[in-house]
């Protein structure tokens, strides 16, 4: 992504408000840069007056490319305006970022991840906004509520606000400071982004193995992390899922661990832990079950190890029957 910056220039495609900026400001200037591609200008204006406009739509017409007006002019773009411009919902009112998000996320991930399922890019969008962008919403629209506590997490509104030149130094530049600001906040939405498709791939690997699961005992084809797993498993709204009590996941070409499923999410208490006598078996597992590829039990009761595939389903299979 490459974005320059300009008071004034004729061929800018991006317009925004000029002096303090916020995360959403900022974040809108992510997104719609990385929408349009390629080096994006950014005119930063003072104010947004009807022949401001009128200019803007003959810019678009001299130069045959859209000109996207956000966070000032009371547009499409805007929640300056009186009434602002519209809530989710959940009542959470709209900034800039949410409503380019609105507009332009689906876009987006189509045009960057195009061999992603309707699903993965939908299930993306949404987690950006729930995780990432309402929270920027909430803050520019002075909702967000503040905790009970002595101190306060820090937030990307915060973390954004900071990049602002200070008033004890004038000289620093303010469209330098935008950029890196916007350099910043790129990062952070890229990372977002690689999570939501991680999450999404996982919630996809857990409901086809939800789908296929017998007996109780969903099985995986490949390793897939411990807290990821578990946390798209309690996401899952799949009633099957009521009815599982192991997991079988390879760790690696000779490892094979079974999971107990927890009653609900990071709760120790599981649905039908492994009897006593195998966890007091612990490494010598093989001697009391008759599996010999059995290699352990842990002393929780909460998990297994097999040094296949066929024999983690057998211990399972026998788990179930205790």
């Amino acid at each position: 992504m490459s974005i320059r910056t300009s008071v004034f220039y004729s061929n800018a495609a991006l317009v925004t408000h000029s002096g303090i900026f916020h995360a959403d400001d900022v974040l809108s200037t992510v997104i719609l840069s990385k929408y349009l591609g390629g080096t994006v200008t950014v005119e930063r204006i003072n104010n947004f007056s009807e022949s401001t406009e009128k200019e803007l739509r003959r810019r678009e017409i001299m130069r045959k490319h859209p000109v996207i007006v956000y966070d000032i002019g009371g547009g499409k773009y805007d929640h300056h305006q009186e009434g602002r411009n519209g809530s989710r919902e959940n009542g959470i009112p709209y900034s800039s970022a949410g409503l380019v998000w609105k507009d332009f996320g689906i876009k987006l991930l189509s045009k960057t991840f195009p061999n992603n399922s309707d699903w993965v890019n939908n299930y993306v969008l949404n987690f950006v906004d729930q995780n990432l962008i309402q929270g920027i919403d909430a803050y520019d629209n002075n909702v967000l509520p503040t905790l009970n506590f002595p101190i306060q997490p820090m937030n990307f509104s915060e973390i954004i606000k900071n990049f602002n030149p200070r008033w004890d130094n004038q000289s620093e530049d303010s469209d330098a400071a935008f950029l890196q600001a916007v350099s910043c906040a790129e990062i952070i939405f890229d990372k977002f982004i690689q999570t939501a498709i991680s999450k999404a791939t996982t919630q996809e690997m857990m409901e086809s193995a939800i789908n296929s699961a017998a007996n109780g005992i969903m099985v995986f084809d490949q390793s897939i992390g411990l807290e990821e797993w578990k946390e798209a498993f309690f996401s899952s709204t799949n009633k099957k899922a009521n009815e599982i009590m192991y997991a079988v996941i390879p760790v690696r070409e000779t490892e094979y661990r079974v999971w107990c499923i927890p009653e609900k999410l990071h709760s120790s208490n599981l649905r039908k832990p492994f009897p006593d006598l195998w966890k007091k078996a612990s490494i010598m597992l093989n001697d009391y079950i008759n599996i010999p590829e059995a290699l352990y039990c842990h002393s929780s009761g909460a998990l297994a190890a097999t040094k296949s595939l066929e024999s983690a389903i057998s211990l399972a299979n026998l788990a179930m029957k205790e």
